[in-house]
């Protein structure tokens, strides 16, 4: 039985992956319903709550932090072979040194990534901002996903998570020696889903099927997702953002950045994205007049 992370910044394929697994696991032939993915995020505020037996909403981000890896643990599988859990974490210590996301608790972690060219764009989309907020967001270190609940008018539902920049955010989980860490690209999603897929169920300790790892790929195809999200609806996604499953390609970013934009998230980003393969290809799009 094991815990184990899909982490990755916002927009970089983590809640396709988590289709994946659901059908792979559902082991169905109809697609599972996108509002019953496992994986869900648990930054939900209210079972937070409800575990610790006190209200959040009364708390600072740094005293919500200390009693993470405790709410953490209560979702250690009771029965299932492997349990997965989403975060958008970069991935730190507490201030007594102690890791977020300790391997007492958790048998490794999935490292889904994407180029950030393609991320800016679909970020944007998401935020239902301009392309350049977008980008002033994945270069801003100290960056949370859910502000501190004390500083807004109302609370929001979801508990604060601090993804930090794009960069920190990746790096901090290939750097960190906590966790046995599986690498996982988005364009390796989109290339070969069933592949893809059987890397996780391995790396999670489960047996793979190859007739099931085609039948999950086939259910979780991009425009399954998207057809789903039309018909019925997506609880995760933004209210403000008209859909959370949009195009889901590979080098939109060629059609919506700015040639600044490009040159601007490669001098940010330069180093992982070389480190990951992706600035190859920006830096040849600056090169081409």
């Amino acid at each position: 039985m094991s815990l184990i992370l899909l982490a990755s910044y916002p927009k970089s394929g983590n809640t396709w992956m988590r289709a994946l697994l659901s059908n792979y696991l559902a082991a169905d032939k109809a697609p599972v319903p996108i509002n019953r993915l496992v994986a869900a995020p648990v930054q939900q505020r209210h079972a937070f709550d409800e575990h610790l037996g006190l209200s959040s909403s009364i708390m600072t981000t740094d005293e919500i932090m200390r009693h993470m890896p405790r709410y953490f643990a209560s979702h250690l599988p009771a029965g299932d072979p492997a349990v997965f859990i989403k975060v958008h974490s970069v991935f730190s210590r507490l201030p007594d040194g102690a890791p977020l996301f300790s391997s007492a608790t958790f048998s490794g972690a999935v490292c889904i990534v994407r180029n950030p060219l393609d991320v800016a764009v679909s970020y944007a989309h998401h935020l239902q901002s301009s392309v350049d907020h977008a980008i002033s967001v994945m270069g801003n270190p100290e960056a949370y996903l859910t502000p501190d609940g004390r500083r807004r008018r109302r609370i929001h539902p979801n508990l604060p998570e601090r993804v930090s920049d794009w960069s920190r955010n990746i790096a901090s989980w290939l750097d960190q020696d906590e966790l046995p860490v599986r690498l996982v690209s988005y364009e390796q999603m989109h290339a070969s889903p069933a592949a893809c897929l059987e890397t996780v169920v391995g790396f999670a300790g489960l047996q793979s099927e190859p007739a099931r790892l085609a039948r999950a790929a086939d259910n979780a195809r991009f425009e399954n997702l998207r057809r789903q999200e039309e018909l019925e609806g997506f609880r995760e996604k933004q209210p403000t953002s008209p859909s959370f499953f949009r195009k889901g390609r590979i080098g939109d970013w060629r059609d919506a950045l700015s040639r600044q934009q490009v040159r601007l998230l490669a001098e940010r980003h330069g180093p992982v994205m070389a480190r990951l393969g992706y600035l190859d290809e920006a830096e040849r799009f600056l090169a081409e007049g």
